[in-house]
């Protein structure tokens, strides 16, 4: 995914040259190339790793729910495998 085609956020040009971010850390598995890969401003790529290191998904989820989300809202890190189980499980259970 390239951050700069898509315009998300913030100017790309003043963030810094574009680098490689293993969305899934090689520390847990996670290969070099296809979707594992995003391109991000140099300024936002430090943050994120200033953050969150390479923590899992789920522990992310976990912190940005602890310190960050609107406490009326829940972050959760969904494997996709189980991702429509999820969903068939909240569509049956809706109020």
């Amino acid at each position: 995914m390239c951050y700069k085609k898509q315009r998300l956020l913030y100017n790309a040009d003043k963030l810094g040259q574009l680098t490689r971010h293993h969305r899934k850390p090689r520390s847990q598995g996670g290969g070099h190339e296809g979707e594992n890969i995003s391109h991000v401003p140099e300024k936002l790529h430090q943050a994120y790793h200033l953050l969150f290191a390479n923590l899992t998904a789920k522990r992310i989820a976990d912190i940005l729910n602890e310190h960050f989300i609107d406490p009326e809202y829940q972050m959760v890190a969904i494997p996709k495998e189980a991702l429509d189980a999820v969903r068939k499980a909240l569509l049956e259970n809706r109020y």
